[in-house]
This record gives structure tokens, sequence and C-alpha cells, in this order.
């Protein structure tokens, strides 16, 4: 069990920046399930905008999003909600959602779910970034599929592409 508190950048703190392009975004792990004992993980996401997420869920996590940069529309069964600067928004788990940046300029946003382990899916459906930026915007296409095997195995389920709403 982690008994050590840690503070700081990542530098200070003798964490390893973990940087990952996933689904084409930018995402850093700030702070890892393993750094937890898995009560929750913190990750930073740079997304293009008019970005949609694919409609999904979690089975086993809560998540909570905190608007850094730009802004993200939320949907839920019944429910929008525009996040802007400095302002945040939850998504139960076993509830559907989707987000889509609806900025004219890339969203920075803190993803925080508890139990961790989101961390882990972005970790095995990436790829390490070369550089701390978007994902080229030339590469291919997000592989959906793969995306969607990678996700039930992280206890994700995917329930419709990008745009669909719950």
């Amino acid at each position: 069990m982690a008994t050590d508190a840690k503070a700081g950048n990542d530098a200070a703190s003798g964490t390893e920046r973990r940087a990952y392009w996933f689904y084409g975004d930018l995402v850093v792990v700030h702070v890892s399930g393993e750094e937890t004992d898995g009560r929750f993980c913190l990750l930073e996401f740079l997304q293009p905008p008019g970005e949609w997420t694919p409609l999904h869920l979690h089975k086993r996590s809560d998540e909570t999003h905190f608007v850094l940069e730009g802004e993200v529309t939320l949907h839920h069964p019944g429910e929008t909600v525009v996040v802007g600067l400095g302002e945040s928004a939850y998504s139960p788990m076993n509830v559907p959602h989707t987000r889509h940046v609806t900025s004219a300029e890339p969203a920075r946003t803190l993803v925080l779910t508890s139990p961790a382990g989101f961390d882990e899916f972005v970790a095995a459906a990436g790829e390490p970034a070369t550089k701390p930026a978007l994902p080229p915007a030339h590469g291919p296409a997000p592989d959906t599929e793969r995306l969607a095997a990678v996700a039930a195995e992280h206890d994700l389920e995917m329930l419709g592409p990008p745009g669909r709403l719950p």
C-alpha cells in the first residue's frame, strides 16, 4: 500500500510523465491507479475542436471532467451539459455518455476516474506519444473495433459511434 505523500510536478515528485496518443487525443497520466492503490486516476486530455467520443459507459468507475481550456459538451440520457473554463461535470458509472469538443480551439480537461483503471485502458488502447501535442492529423483513423475490444477488457462498453447520443 502506498503511504508516501507525493507533491509537485512530475520531475520533483519522481514520477514519470506518461503521455499517449489515444483516439486522436493527447492523454497524459498525471496520477495512475498504481500510485493510489487503485482508488483513482487523474488524466489530462487535449482534444481537437469538433471531436466526439464514442457513446460509452464505465461499468465500474465514476468519471469527473474539469475544463482547463476550451469547452466540452457532455451528453447523458435526457441531459446535456455545456462545461467551460473552470467548470466540471460528473458522469456516474453505468450511465451512457459522450462528450463533444464544442469550442473553436482544442479542449484541455482533467478527467478523474474512481476507482482507477481508465489509465490502464488508455495505455492499452493508445500508443506512447512522441511529443506533447495532438497526434498528426494525417494519421490513420482510430480503429473503433480494436478500441471496443480493449474497452471490454477494462470494464468499459462502447455503445455507439462518435456523435450518437444516449
